[in-house]
């Protein structure tokens, strides 16, 4: 059993640093191969795309025990269903938010960072694109974590973020600042590719049940927040 443990912690540790390195990683090399300013730029995107987010890591805490409980109870099928179900709603969460950011970019960096920042704008929104991808990412990790499969989740985590250094190198040196965003854009779409087809191997995930999800979230919003009035009064 402790064997079993340490084994599982040491997959687990490695996901993690690897995530932290990949998330660093594009304002690293910005600052190394063009300046800190540049870096800055690319900084300030992220960290608002970082409170995009939020919500997809706190379900993360959440997914994990319902999802040992679901492979426990019901075996893939359950596992299968509370992803599709989680991601579709995160995502139903973060996409009203996403494409106002979007819409008004300026806006944002402006109460948040200030004016002298506004040449993130451009870069705002492709990070702002594949913040939408981030949650498959992180509940694809937390479901393979939570059925016993951490050593493939930190493949999958390392591989990724082996692909977003070689992108970065690559789009830097041909676009500038704005080719970190789009090395994380990549890096993150062609993950989100083989993510999928993994879990639909593994446990059956379709990944346009994600959508019917979503779409199921928005139709029984009114009645969620018509509940919560009546609660509170």
């Amino acid at each position: 059993m402790g064997e079993k443990l340490v084994g599982f912690g040491k997959y687990v540790f490695g996901s993690n640093l690897a995530t932290m390195i990949h998330k660093k990683a594009d304002v690293m090399i910005l600052g190394d191969l063009l300046s800190s300013a540049a870096a800055a730029l690319q900084d300030v995107a992220v960290r608002i795309t970082y409170l995009i987010e939020a919500p997809a890591m706190a379900a993360a805490g959440v997914v994990f025990p319902q999802s040992a409980r679901a492979m426990e109870k019901d075996g893939v099928k359950g596992v299968k269903v509370l992803y599709e179900r989680v991601v579709g709603i995160i995502v139903g969460l973060l996409l009203p938010f996403a494409i106002f950011v979007m819409l008004f970019p300026k806006l944002i960096i402006g109460l948040i960072a200030g004016e002298e920042y506004m040449e993130a704008v451009n870069i705002l929104r492709i990070t702002v694109g594949y913040g939408l991808i981030i949650p498959f990412a992180i509940q694809f990790g937390t479901i393979l974590d939570s059925i016993g499969l951490p050593k493939v989740n930190f493949l999958y985590t390392l591989a990724g973020g082996l692909l977003n250094l070689g992108l970065l190198f690559v789009f830097i040196n041909q676009f500038g600042v704005i080719g970190a965003a789009y090395a994380g854009l990549c890096s993150y779409s062609i993950m989100l590719v083989f993510q999928q087809l993994y879990l639909h191997k593994k446990v059956g995930v379709n990944f346009l049940n994600i959508f019917k999800y979503m779409f199921e979230f928005y139709v029984g919003l009114p009645k969620l927040i018509k509940g919560l009035i009546s609660r509170k009064a």
